[in-house]
């Protein structure tokens, strides 16, 4: 998976502040809230107590701030994703599942903080409200792909309010599974499924059948970054990017003439004119690399279409 954009813990030169709650952070994720003392966190950052005191006054203090940064950080790393003009509403329902995934994958201590929060939460009347605005605050940007799906006329607004809570249901309950028994849980499998599922409560339609030939979810994920972005000001594409990288390794794979790639992929001429522009700037070996498949066609096929 690509990397993640949530740094709470390897910021390079933290201010004080940050540095108390960073060590907090790695402090907890191993002693838990119960077993954390101020001067343990003291000892981690390499400060004293006093410090600690002179930002966060108390305990309590201290965690209603932690709470704050990890929303920060959810928050960023989930809306610079959903920004994307050129994303589909279907592609913006992945993002949640492709988020879960990497802080699993990748930093699993965040959830596991998080959790220890979440039980505090069920006793302590400070953070429970806060934990509550966490949820809401990602049911709202769930909620917000949603409307956009509908207005655009892909979802059906008949079970968009029910949504995003049960989208919220799974992401969180196998979170609490893979977290005790990561090798009981097949993750990506897991996410396959329930991201189809989402999507057929709110009565997505696919475009066409899945060629064998096509990129799953997580590959398109991980080479998106790598495609040039729409210009600043400009239109967004028109063309579907996922739908033109499978029309190559369709053709590359199939080792067909490009006027026979299928009439669901976008016209060949299209497909072929961004073959050309990507082997050009370099941008078909990145993602080569990236996916460990061969996206270039026989010369004697480009030879034939530059003749045909």
């Amino acid at each position: 998976m690509e990397e993640s954009n949530i740094q709470i813990i390897e910021d390079q030169e933290p201010s004080p502040e940050q540095q108390i709650l960073n060590a907090a952070m790695a402090v907890i994720a191993e002693k838990k809230i119960s077993g954390t003392r101020m001067r343990h966190i003291a000892d981690r950052a390499q400060i004293s107590q006093g410090t600690i005191h002179y930002y966060f006054p108390s305990k309590a203090d201290l965690l209603l701030a932690m709470l704050d940064e990890m929303q920060a950080a959810f928050d960023q790393d989930r809306r610079e994703r959903l920004a994307a003009d050129d994303m589909k509403p279907d592609e913006k329902i992945h993002i949640f599942f492709l988020q879960q995934y990497r802080i699993l994958t990748e930093y699993p201590y965040l959830l596991e903080v998080f959790y220890d929060f979440w039980g505090q939460g069920i006793i302590d009347s400070k953070i429970r409200p806060k934990v509550q605005w966490m949820y809401e605050e990602w049911r709202e940007d769930m909620m917000a792909a949603i409307q956009e799906g509908i207005e655009t006329g892909d979802f059906d607004p008949h079970q968009a309010d029910l949504t995003p809570a049960i989208l919220v249901s799974f992401l969180e309950g196998v979170a609490l599974q893979y977290l005790l028994d990561q090798e009981g849980i097949d993750l990506e499998a897991y996410f396959d499924v329930t991201n189809s599922a989402i999507l057929n409560i709110l009565g997505f339609q696919c475009a066409r059948d899945r060629y064998p030939t096509d990129l799953s979810d997580d590959q398109w994920f991980r080479i998106r970054p790598l495609l040039p972005p729409a210009k600043p000001g400009g239109r967004p594409p028109s063309v579907n990017l996922r739908q033109v990288v499978n029309g190559i390794l369709y053709v590359s794979h199939c080792n067909c003439s490009w006027r026979m790639l299928p009439h669901d992929f976008p016209s060949w001429q299209t497909v072929y004119g961004y073959y050309n522009r990507w082997l050009k700037d370099g941008i078909l070996e990145r993602i080569n690399q990236h996916l460990n498949v061969d996206l270039l066609v026989r010369e004697s096929v480009i030879e034939d279409e530059a003749h045909g």
